[in-house]
């Protein structure tokens, strides 16, 4: 449905990009001299002056073509002499051990050999329900950090291609350029991957101080599988949830994922954070198999946290489970503080938090990722049953 209604919104907005593609070209074009003029003006300044020689656009990945042009470029060999060569690469084309994003890979080719999804990516549903929200509100305009396709957003700017903006890999810079934005536009941030950098500064001095509306869309707010520890979102609800304006909620599937943007684009008062994360019914399965009764409660919200959810659970439940893909000090500590406070832990309640564990996970399928950290439906089975005393049925359940 999101990909059909794409395809005739493009034809639509087919001339109207590319005219803002033109004009855009055209300013670049003349940054790019006023710039080279400026950088050749200083290092021909005063009596240290250099001589200035630029090239660039060649393939970057191409060791003979490289050769070639570096060859042709070496200067005489006088210290005033620069050469600045530019290259144009692709991330992550060729796989090894340690690259980002390591799938199944053929040796030979390079060519990564990756299952085809049953449905289409949260990022997809993410992308359609802010293209919905932006058809309503022309006032929204989306941020990202170098991620484009990764976060949704090349297909929010197919509809909206000028209040989509690419700020570089530059993520502090994405979330003041947000800040300074959001007292007079919708502002939706997608700085996800490398979030943390932007943290201290911009997310707290920033926009959270100043209670600027700005709403942080984390698209990877867990494992991320194949990407690895550098990309993971885990630490996201950690020390999003700690800040005081912050409101922070997830959606359990796609249908909530919908709800949780309209939601975001409705708070004009404060900062929102809205991530992504799985639900448990397959563990409920497993129990229930078993003979004992499960509820499943959807949280939704980390921040401010449902009070009301939480009391009820536990006055009415022997056995109380938090079940997050994220660091501890996350959505189990802020359950833990509440029932504390409130004397909930004082009785014959018992309480778990299961999290991610305290290490880097390293690359791999998500499943395997999840068996390593315990929290497959399983794991989170066996941890019930474990409580209760029943050691065997734990054993088949894990087995």
């Amino acid at each position: 449905m999101v990909i059909s209604r794409l395809k005739k919104i493009k034809k639509r907005k087919a001339q109207e990009l590319a005219d803002w593609r033109y004009g855009l070209l055209c300013k670049l074009k003349k940054s790019k001299r006023r710039a080279s003029s400026k950088c050749k003006s200083y290092m021909t300044r005063g009596e240290d002056s250099v001589s200035l020689r630029a090239t660039g656009g060649e393939e970057g990945a191409s060791v003979p073509a490289n050769s070639a042009v570096m060859k042709g470029l070496i200067p005489p060999r006088e210290p005033d002499n620069v050469v600045l060569a530019s290259k144009a690469t692709t991330k992550g084309p060729i796989p090894s051990r340690k690259s980002y994003r390591v799938a199944k890979f053929d040796p030979a080719t390079g060519k990564q050999l990756k299952a085809r999804a049953p449905t289409q990516s949260y990022t997809t549903y993410f992308a359609g329900a802010l293209i919905a929200e932006a058809e309503a509100n022309k006032d929204i305009v989306a941020i990202h950090a170098a991620m484009r396709s990764r976060t949704g957003l090349n297909l929010f700017s197919v509809v909206s291609p000028t209040c989509c903006f690419d700020v570089g890999i530059a993520e502090q810079h994405a979330v003041t350029f947000a800040a300074v934005l959001a007292s007079e536009v919708l502002i939706f941030s997608l700085a996800t991957t490398f979030f943390s950098g932007a943290l201290d500064c911009q997310v707290v001095h920033d926009v959270d101080l100043q209670r600027l509306p700005v709403r942080f869309a984390m698209d990877r707010a867990s494992l991320v599988g194949a990407d690895g520890p550098t990309h993971y979102g885990s630490f996201d609800v950690t020390f999003m949830a700690c800040l005081p304006n912050m409101v922070v909620m997830a959606s359990a599937d796609e249908a909530e994922l919908f709800h949780i943007v309209s939601t975001a684009a409705s708070i004009n008062d404060r900062p929102c954070v809205s991530c992504i994360r799985e639900s448990c019914l397959a563990t409920a399965t497993l129990v229930e198999a078993r003979g004992l009764r499960l509820t499943v409660a959807d949280a939704r919200f980390c921040k401010p946290l449902d009070h009301a959810l939480i009391w009820g659970l536990a006055k009415s439940h022997e056995v109380l489970i938090t079940v997050e893909e994220g660091s501890i000090a996350g959505f189990g500590s802020h359950v833990a503080q509440f029932m504390a406070l409130d004397g909930l832990l004082d009785g014959n309640l018992k309480w778990r938090p299961l999290v991610l564990p305290d290490q880097y996970i390293e690359h791999g399928s998500p499943a395997d990722q999840l068996a390593e950290a315990g929290l497959t439906p399983a794991h989170i089975a066996a941890t019930v049953f474990n409580i209760l005393g029943q050691t065997q049925e734990a054993l088949e359940v894990i087995s």
